[in-house]
Formats: structure tokens, sequence, C-alpha cells
């Protein structure tokens, strides 16, 4: 697959975590905890990550996610 021969790539890592989550059938965590280190700033990315973690039933992490970005905000 595309994302072993360019894992930084997250632009592919969104996509590609936002249509499993949509469709299913493949584990949406795993596409898109890179994005966590590569790009902790990319908002898409980090509530796609955190929506992905709610719905693996993963509500801590999802939480964590969202209070990091909240953390990383300018009004925060």
């Amino acid at each position: 697959p595309y994302l072993q021969r360019a894992p930084r790539d997250i632009g592919a890592r969104k996509a590609l975590g936002d249509a499993v989550l949509h469709v299913g059938g493949g584990d949406a965590v795993a596409v898109l905890e890179p994005i966590a280190t590569l790009a902790p700033r990319d908002t898409r990315g980090m509530t796609l990550l955190a929506t992905a973690y709610a719905a693996a039933g993963q509500g801590e992490k999802a939480t964590q996610v969202l209070e990091r970005m909240k953390g990383d905000s300018p009004a925060g």
C-alpha cells in the first residue's frame, strides 16, 4: 500500500482514515495515530484521530487528543 512507501504523507493518512471511519473495514486508529507525532497541530488530522479513538471505544484517548488540541490553540 501507498502508506508503506510514504508513511509521512499526512494527506493520505487523513483521506484513508476518514474513509475507514465512514466505510469501516479497517483500523482507523492505526492509520491516524502517526499524525499525533508527525503533525500534532493538524486540526483535521487530530480531530479524525479523536473520532477514531471514540469509534474504537477508547474514549479516554479521544478526550486526551481533544484536550491536547485545546491546549495548543491560541485561546487555550
